[in-house]
């Protein structure tokens, strides 16, 4: 049960939050007594629709818009061009419960998380914040992935691949992925981040 809330606005788009809840104490006396105990938490207010998000995220949970601003690591601009003609996918786009998400590397196999929102990318150091499936091991960097990539979005029965604003870009089977627009994604298909290459299975 809460009993009054204060919320303050901060310069940086952020809101702290003071909840007061009530403690019950038993008093010798056997009476219930009730005393005021104070929380904090700290809130993100999203840049694009305003929404308030719990300090750490990184993505609205409303908008999907990014929260957060990364400069660590920064992810240097390469020459990447398309080596010869789109894939045509031959792959089942239909996923299911049953079925779990591969990620081929070379010749490792990579098991993904079931996640409704998946982020691809690389870690640089000791940050807190990590994507979901970290491709440093792999020469990332040197190869044009951003710190945070790109993004796997389950819908239904369905998974679709969107671009995070990188800076060398995203390709599913040898197209483009536009900003803002979700391509769906089949059994067998090629992503590549940058001038990485991987390919996706649904076993």
């Amino acid at each position: 049960m809460c009993i009054g809330a204060i919320r303050l606005s901060c310069a940086d788009s952020t809101h702290v939050v003071f909840t007061i809840r009530p403690l019950a104490l038993l008093r010798a006396d056997k009476q219930i007594t009730y005393h005021p105990i104070y929380e904090c938490s700290i809130m993100l207010k999203c840049p694009k629709c305003a929404a308030g998000q719990r300090h750490g995220s990184l993505f609205c949970d409303t908008c999907g818009a990014q929260l957060v601003e990364i400069t660590a690591g920064k992810t240097e601009r390469i020459q990447t061009t398309l080596i010869g003609t789109p894939i045509v996918p031959w792959g089942d786009d239909y996923f299911g419960d049953s079925i779990t998400l591969h990620l081929r590397v070379g010749d490792k196999l990579i098991e993904v998380p079931l996640l409704t929102r998946i982020i691809i990318g690389r870690s640089a150091g000791e940050e807190v914040m990590r994507p979901d499936v970290d491709l440093s091991p792999f020469n990332a960097m040197l190869l044009g992935v951003s710190r945070m990539h790109a993004a796997i979005v389950r819908d239904r029965a369905a998974l679709f691949l969107h671009d995070l604003n990188s800076t060398n870009h995203t390709w599913l089977n040898g197209n483009l992925v536009e900003l803002n627009v979700q391509m769906p994604l089949h059994d067998g298909d090629e992503i590549r981040l940058g001038s990485f290459s991987m390919r996706v299975f649904y076993l």
